[in-house]
């Protein structure tokens, strides 16, 4: 339902503005703002010398619900440790006492997304260590708790990746962005799609995220993070199972889309396992609460000072006040826009398909998922493809029995 520039859509403002009121929200006027677009109803917003987040609400009443659901989300959390902290409102400034809301704004997490830090190190040839990653679990488990507790889900811890997870200036792990009611599952993906959902694989329709499917998801986002993997597609794990199949050719053996994962490190904590293998239970009913999983790590008594220092990343620029972006170019070197895959989650910025519709316009493929047969949501969209350097513009329909076609869109 599109609501924009009507009457229709300022009404509603108005009345989701006059519900905020009493939440007794930080406010800001629009014009106090130096913004940047950054995504789909994204941008960055210059206040008070460092970067946040502004979110806008969108044009239909649909994403403005959405939206929505996330500011009460951080608002409710706002001061809770694993979420970045909620900075207020923005209102329009046009009508002094009547001014409408616009939108919402948060922290930036000052290192940026965390898979973003794993790659960068994987690339330096420095690793990140095992020590900050298992503190980094326990912070996200710690903020799944939190949201949890306030009867909310987070809902995109299955994205691959919008999983809006990042590292603070003092490097902690903190939930940022995206919080959603509900998930749409690509039956192409791998490893997200919790088994009591099996029959929805075949369906267009949205799944609702209940507390028992964040925690089918964080299994697989802890997975990757204690083995320092950016993403794991069938591929992978068949590597891990040892599989021979050709590349080429879409495995259909229970490995390559496991529900418990596997371990191919002996190193790894038995407490991390069991942590891991009790997210992925195959019964919804006995995955343990996030409170509860906290309570399977270690109790420690000081968290070491080599966990809690601020810890400089490679090829970053040295910031002046780690608790925040305080400088344009560090927000474009930090969240620069890297492409990856929304079926393996691959990065394939130079070489990738992209649907203007599904994913509010944000999704993706690499040329080994489109080989494979992958394709957006709805079979009946036609995927561009981008090569770096080159461009021609090219379209495909979903494949076919015979190969994939290349189409001709009238201009």
């Amino acid at each position: 339902m599109k609501i924009e520039g009507s009457v229709h859509q300022k009404t509603y403002l108005k009345q989701i503005t006059e519900r905020i009121y009493h939440l007794n929200c930080p406010q800001y006027s629009e014009r106090e703002l130096v913004q940047r677009p950054w995504g789909s109803n994204r941008f960055i917003a210059f206040l008070q010398s460092r970067w946040v987040i502004e979110c806008r609400f969108g044009p239909s009443k649909f994403q403005i619900d959405s939206d929505l659901y996330t500011l009460h989300v951080l608002h409710s959390l706002k001061g809770k440790p694993g979420i970045s902290p909620f900075v207020g409102i923005v209102l329009d400034g046009e009508n002094g006492e009547n001014d409408i809301i616009k939108g919402f704004l948060y922290e930036l997490p000052a290192k940026g997304p965390i898979f973003g830090i794993i790659v960068r190190a994987n690339k330096s040839g420095e690793p990140v260590t095992f020590e900050r990653r298992e503190k980094w679990c326990r912070q996200i488990i710690q903020g799944v708790a939190e949201v949890h507790s306030k009867g909310f889900v987070v809902g995109s811890l299955g994205e691959a990746k919008k999983s809006r997870i990042g590292i603070d200036g003092n490097d902690n792990a903190v939930l940022y962005d995206l919080f959603q009611r509900t998930f749409r599952y690509d039956r192409s993906r791998i490893a997200l799609l919790p088994p009591e959902h099996n029959r929805s694989a075949f369906t267009k329709d949205l799944i609702t995220a209940l507390p028992q499917t964040d925690i089918y998801h964080l299994g697989l986002m802890l997975w990757r993070i204690v083995f320092n993997r950016e993403s794991c597609g069938s591929s992978g794990f068949c590597e891990i199972a040892g599989c021979t199949l050709n590349t080429d050719t879409v495995c259909t053996e229970p490995h390559a889309d496991p529900i418990q994962l596997p371990f191919p490190e002996e190193q790894v904590p038995q407490y991390l396992r069991d942590v891991i293998a009790a997210c992925r239970a195959e019964d919804p009913n006995k995955r343990l609460p996030a409170w509860k999983l906290l309570k399977m790590f270690p109790l420690t008594a000081e968290i070491s000072q080599s966990q809690t220092e601020a810890i400089e990343e490679p090829n970053i620029p040295s910031m002046g006040n780690l608790n925040y972006l305080t400088r344009l170019e560090e927000f474009q070197e930090i969240y620069e826009k890297r492409t990856s895959c929304d079926r393996c989650g691959q990065r394939t910025t130079q070489h990738y398909f992209h649907c203007d519709t599904c994913n509010a316009g944000d999704y993706d493929l690499c040329p080994s998922c489109v080989s494979q047969g992958a394709h957006c949501f709805e079979h009946e969209h036609h995927l561009a493809e981008f090569v770096e350097g080159n461009d021609e513009e090219r379209y495909y329909a979903s494949a076919k029995e015979y190969g994939r076609d290349i189409v001709t869109l009238p201009s």
